[in-house]
């Protein structure tokens, strides 16, 4: 996957949602490192070139003028401290402030 072709799909989607009326809300992708533990996915799931791929698209969509909002999962639920990783206080209910 490229940060060509996935801006491309993301035009497409902005596109088509707009020909048909519609406002489209935007959100960043959430850091994964650790998004696996204990699975036979742990290890190839996360890399730093995914990760490296995800922090160049996020900068991409908040600079971006083709959406009516954003929410930016990615500062949201990142983990202080580690922002490759989303925050998790032991409950599943993610921050624990």
């Amino acid at each position: 996957m490229s940060l060509d072709r996935l801006q491309a799909g993301l035009l497409q989607v902005a596109a088509r949602t707009r020909a048909q009326g519609m406002r489209l809300i935007r959100g960043t992708l959430p850091p994964f490192a650790g998004a696996l533990p204990d699975t036979p996915l742990e290890e190839p799931y996360w890399t730093a070139e995914k990760d490296a791929l995800r922090r160049d698209l996020n900068y991409w969509i908040r600079g971006a003028d083709f959406h009516d909002g954003l929410v930016d999962f990615d500062r949201l639920l990142a983990a202080p401290g580690d922002d490759m990783r989303l925050t998790w206080n032991g409950t599943g209910t993610g921050r624990s402030t």
